[in-house]
């Protein structure tokens, strides 16, 4: 995910309390490291106590990489982001549910342009972002 992404290993309920509440990106991962659950959530802690008897397997740890974020805008961003990184062959369809566009304005050449999700970089520490938009008109 990103420099701010967390990572945690499960292995019990009581190691849930360690992973922070409120808006972000989830990402579970099996004892392969592979990647089966990727989400974005208003409550993280509460994302994965929901599904800790699915994710968690007898005497394994399962690990959590997390992104914590402001807002579920900023989730929904991160999400879209590490389903880039983590779930390349996924990404096709997780993009047809996301069929939406965005309003941003790089800060180096000073002006606003629509993006999509599949921009390789909506969300980048010099673009401020605004949206999501139902279609690239609206967004222009």
């Amino acid at each position: 995910m990103t420099r701010r992404s967390r990572t945690f290993k499960i292995q019990s309920r009581a190691d849930l309390e360690s992973i922070p509440g409120g808006y972000g990106a989830v990402g579970v991962f099996d004892a392969a490291e592979r990647c089966v659950l990727l989400a974005s959530t208003s409550d993280i802690r509460g994302f994965c106590a929901k599904r800790f008897e699915h994710i968690t397997h007898a005497g394994e740890s399962t690990t959590i990489l997390c992104q914590p974020c402001a807002s579920m805008f900023e989730a929904d961003l991160c999400y879209l982001h590490a389903a880039r990184e983590l779930l390349p062959q996924a990404r096709p369809s997780i993009l047809d549910q996301w069929r939406c566009w965005f309003l941003a304005f790089d800060l180096h050449q000073g002006r606003w342009s629509a993006c999509s999700p599949d921009d390789p970089s909506p969300a980048a520490k010099d673009r401020t972002v605004i949206g999501p938009m139902r279609d690239r008109h609206a967004a222009s």
